[in-house]
């Protein structure tokens, strides 16, 4: 792992956030939070830092423990940004779901130096054993919080205009040009490059006749940081695991301004439901 200075005050703030949390010093997990934090959660709804304050002040959220926490990713993006992926488990406290089990789950973190100080500023964690996740459905009507900043914008229409473009024999990925830093966190639990992904969407082992996004949230971070989430159906093209069927995802989608461009830097999404 890399001794990135960055990286290493990211650690040690993961660390006292965590130990906040089962001490329930919601305070001092907030304090570690940005003030544009955005979670898209195990329950497929998306939180601010009020909202998860809240979920974890009344007990709606609670955990007894936190074990085996493998980070199986940690890197800068740039001089104010640290990403982190990887498995984390939890115990989830008395009368919450799956209560008393060991319920794992891949998480995706970011962490932004906001005024020279780190702050964790964007989340998605799903559960990952789906027999734990079953009965779990995203919200019928999700608040929708979509921003009208002219580069959220600019980054909306860039998407827009690649999943227009998908077609049953498209060889790319459709959710549009990587940083040099790109990274997924991918619905199968394996963790992608760049050129990784091109390379599978070039070579037919990845590829989608369609795509459709629902965007629920979008909003600019940083100079160069846009945060996209929400849910997506995506229909395999012919040849690929699962051809034909709708697959729904939730996904988290980051984009940096990179060489005067805004690219895809990093993605997590995960599958809830296959029909």
């Amino acid at each position: 792992m890399s001794t990135d200075p960055g990286l290493e005050a990211v650690l040690e703030l993961r660390g006292h956030a965590r130990a906040a949390l089962l001490a329930r010093r919601f305070e001092d997990r907030r304090a570690s939070l940005s003030a544009s934090y955005i979670a898209h959660t195990p329950d497929y709804t998306i939180v601010d830092a009020q909202e998860l304050t809240d979920a974890l002040s009344s007990g709606r959220v609670a955990y007894d423990a936190f074990q085996d926490d493998v980070i199986e990713y940690a890197k800068p993006h740039g001089p104010d940004l640290v990403v982190l992926l990887g498995v984390e488990t939890v115990v989830p406290s008395a009368g919450r779901p799956n209560a008393g089990k060991r319920v794992a789950r891949k998480f995706s973190d970011i962490y932004r130096k906001v005024g020279g100080v780190w702050r964790h500023d964007v989340r998605h964690a799903h559960i990952a054993d789906r027999e734990l996740a079953r009965g779990i459905v995203p919200p019928a009507a999700p608040r929708l919080r979509i921003s009208d900043d002219p580069h959220v914008a600019k980054v909306l229409a860039y998407r827009k205009a690649t999943l227009d473009a998908i077609t049953p024999g498209a060889s790319r990925d459709p959710t549009g040009r990587y940083s040099s830093t790109f990274i997924a966190n991918t619905p199968t639990g394996a963790i992608v490059t760049g050129p990784q992904m091109a390379t599978m969407f070039a070579g037919g082992s990845v590829g989608y006749s369609s795509v459709t996004q629902a965007i629920e949230y979008a909003n600019h971070h940083a100079p160069d940081l846009v945060v996209v989430m929400g849910g997506e159906i995506v229909v395999p093209r012919e040849g690929t695991p699962n051809a034909g069927r709708k697959i729904y995802r939730r996904f988290t989608d980051l984009f940096r301004l990179e060489d005067g461009e805004w690219r895809h830097d990093l993605r997590h999404a995960n599958i809830w439901k296959i029909e």
